[in-house]
């Protein structure tokens, strides 16, 4: 087991997760054990033990997008790690579309437990309203092991 303090963790508040993410391969095994510290560290996250966090790693996807990119969750769980997305409503077909929320650190999206579907339906955009956002991805499946621990532990 690798002590904290052997991990060199640099002096970064909040890093891109794709440093230790390699989209298409998979975390990078040197990486894992700073992943997990640093997760650890986001809002969402923070409830778990490593325990936990090392158990979904391997299920987890990470993904960037630049302001203005539209984000579709309709297969996947997402978890903002960085950044801000603003949730508009295009319900009214002839009007400007309604501000519904901004969703930061932490936030869940595509989830109908957290959301009531919302973030899944057809006139709902997610739209990146930071310059990145960074976040991370979930099967369902997957993500309803940490709902069950978070609403069961939740303070």
């Amino acid at each position: 087991m690798t002590a904290l303090n052997d991990l060199k963790v640099e002096k970064c508040e909040k890093p891109s997760f794709l440093e230790f993410f390699i989209p298409g391969d998979g975390w990078r095994n040197d990486y894992v054990e700073k992943a997990i510290f640093f997760l650890l560290q986001r809002r969402f996250f923070r409830r778990f033990m490593k325990f936990h966090i090392r158990q979904v790693l391997p299920e987890m996807r990470i993904e960037r997008f630049k302001k203005g990119a539209i984000i579709f969750c309709e297969t996947e769980v997402g978890v903002i790690l960085d950044g801000k997305i603003k949730m508009l409503s295009h319900e009214g077909n002839i009007t400007l579309p309604e501000d519904l929320d901004t969703l930061g650190e932490g936030d869940i999206i595509g989830y109908d437990k957290a959301d009531e579907g919302i973030s899944k339906k057809t006139e709902s955009w997610l739209v990146v309203d930071s310059e990145e956002v960074e976040l991370a991805f979930f099967k369902p499946e997957i993500f309803d092991y940490l709902w069950e621990f978070h609403t069961h532990n939740a303070h």
